[in-house]
């Protein structure tokens, strides 16, 4: 199978940089919640799109004293949180083989430009591992809105059936690049369920993209497993089924 995909977006939280590990950490480390108040703060917060507005809302009646307010509390955690982030050298060999191979990258991030280029600092990642660097604090435009996928496969000079999504959002990310014709390849976090949105019109999550990977090296590995990157090396499983099966016909000859 020839390569399709000549270039990348991908997502940063979740897919990049294991925010709910830190999240996990911040709220047992700085607010003293115990492990099933946590889990429970985080599915609310992976259910209201991760923008921490829902979880500083119940978070600021069990621990008032943490802040002022939801909001402010909300930006202390968006302020605290990249402290709690660790570099992942897998990421670090993913990112780096795509280079190699010639993969153009565009991150596409939620969030404002002070705060994910701080995560990208603190999990040691090198923004220039990629062509483009999008977040939705620095344009206006925030994703599942089809305008920031338009101005990625822009600033990669590529159509839309020349590029692959990579995120853990269904809705987000997965949902929001196939508006504009952008296949998807869903970061699962180790099996999670795609979730209903607590935002408006709160209908059911789309339906989980064909392919989907643990995490992003997996997903790296993935596409280059079944040759689905253009200009990356073939894989030879082919060939070598092709020596096999005339190794068999000669043998039973014999």
């Amino acid at each position: 199978m020839s390569g399709r995909y000549r270039g990348l977006l991908v997502d940063l939280d979740g897919t990049l940089v294991d925010r709910d590990a830190g999240l996990r950490k911040w709220l047992r480390h700085r607010a003293g919640l115990e492990r099933e108040a946590i889990a429970e703060l985080l599915a609310l917060d992976r259910r209201s799109g991760q923008d921490l507005a829902a979880l500083a809302v119940e978070l600021h009646l069990a621990r008032p004293g943490l802040a002022a307010s939801p909001a402010a509390l909300a930006d202390r955690v968006r302020a605290e949180l990249p402290r709690e982030l660790r570099p992942d050298p897998a990421v670090d060999r993913a990112l780096l083989r795509l280079r190699r191979a010639g993969v153009r990258l565009c991150l596409v991030s939620n969030g404002s430009g002070e705060t994910q280029r701080a995560k990208l600092a603190a999990a040691g990642v090198d923004p220039r591992s990629f062509s483009a660097v999008l977040i939705s604090g620095e344009l206006g435009v925030a994703k599942p809105d089809p305008e920031i996928f338009r101005r990625a496969l822009s600033s990669l000079g590529l159509g839309p059936e020349q590029a692959l999504m990579i995120g853990d959002a269904i809705t987000h990310d997965i949902a929001g690049a196939r508006q504009v014709g952008v296949d998807g390849l869903w970061i699962t976090g180790g099996g999670a369920e795609p979730v209903p949105s607590l935002s408006p019109p709160f209908s059911p999550p789309p339906s989980p993209p064909p392919l989907s990977a643990p995490d992003f090296p997996s997903a790296v590995a993935r596409l280059f497993d079944e040759g689905r990157l253009a200009g990356a090396p073939q894989p030879r499983t082919g060939v070598g089924a092709r020596v096999r099966g005339l190794l068999g016909r000669r043998g039973s000859k014999a």
